[in-house]
């Protein structure tokens, strides 16, 4: 069976095409027929293309921008939800970013701390500007608790990370 080429099938997804050309990552979303719903969104960025350029050979929006997330998106099914997975990211790059610890400067509070690893999400950062003079740890630890992250504290700075650090990892009862 082949794709409709018919523009039901774009206004179909056109909702979730609109995230896509928004999102810098990888998109995932909950379903109850994951199969199918992967299948209409390559459906509709299939009908977009057909509809890409004018007559004239000029770009057709939002046709045209759809159309372009087949090259930027490849997509996936998994238990109940559909994924659209970036295709230009190398996994070595990926690896690396993982094993990477992003380094958070001029934060120095506990509201910081806290902001940042909820905006980066990464799996060590380190603040340098930040101590146990400037910061609340039992309030970044309570945070850190309930997003599996641990603590490690030093002279130097403040490090959140998801590895457990053993015997460097803080605690309130070893401060």
């Amino acid at each position: 069976m082949g794709y409709s080429k018919h523009i039901r099938a774009v206004k179909r997804v056109q909702p979730i095409l609109d995230q896509l050309l928004e999102a810098t990552s990888n998109v995932e979303w909950e379903s109850d027929n994951p199969v199918a719903d992967a299948y209409a969104m390559r459906e509709g960025i299939y009908a977009a293309s057909i509809r890409q350029l004018t007559p004239d050979g000029e770009p057709n929006e939002p046709f045209y921008s759809y159309a372009r997330l087949s090259a930027k998106y490849v997509f996936r099914t998994a238990a109940n939800k559909v994924i659209a997975e970036l295709r230009d990211v190398v996994p070595i790059v990926a690896l690396q970013r993982a094993h990477s610890t992003m380094i958070i400067r001029e934060v120095e509070d506990e509201m910081g701390v806290v902001g940042a690893a909820i905006l980066h999400k990464a799996p060590r950062m380190y603040f340098p500007d930040a101590s146990p003079e400037t910061t609340d740890l039992i309030a970044v630890y309570q945070w850190a608790c309930q997003n599996e992250y641990h603590i490690v504290v030093s002279d130097e700075g403040i490090t959140l990370t998801k590895e457990n650090p053993g015997e460097l990892a803080w605690t309130p009862s070893s401060s």
